[in-house]
């Protein structure tokens, strides 16, 4: 994070960040796709099941 520089608006910043992200999904929505179908997988590899107490 020390390559980034200090601004005096971060809130500016994060909106800006987040249009990005908004236009790559609306110009790209196959590539934003990619990163997202497999969310759930994830979830379910990070946590064991549970198994119900004795």
């Amino acid at each position: 994070m020390e390559q980034f520089p200090e601004t005096p608006a971060p809130g500016d910043d994060l909106i800006e960040a987040g249009l990005v992200i908004r236009r790559l999904a609306v110009e790209h929505p196959a590539l934003f796709h990619i990163v997202f179908q497999n969310r759930a997988d994830l979830t379910s590899v990070a946590s064991p099941p549970s198994t119900p107490p004795p």
